[in-house]
């Protein structure tokens, strides 16, 4: 998925790339595995996040937490 978005490296606007890693978290004491999305610069290969992703981050955390437990 290729968009358009400010690089907090560049300090432009450049095309990006969302790209995915596994991330593990603690909630409530119990240890959860979940895939997380970020934004790549296709420009300088910077990853980051906005508030889209970060909340699409927290609601797959929630519901990996909600399945297993």
């Amino acid at each position: 998925m290729n968009k358009i978005l400010p690089c907090p490296q560049c300090e432009v606007n450049r095309s990006v790339i969302l790209v995915s890693h596994t991330e593990h978290v603690t909630k409530k004491g119990k240890e959860i595995e979940f895939i997380s999305q970020s934004y790549q610069c296709d420009g300088c290969g910077e990853e980051f996040d906005t508030a889209e992703t970060l909340d699409n981050n927290l609601e797959r955390a929630r519901a990996e937490y909600k399945r297993r437990f």
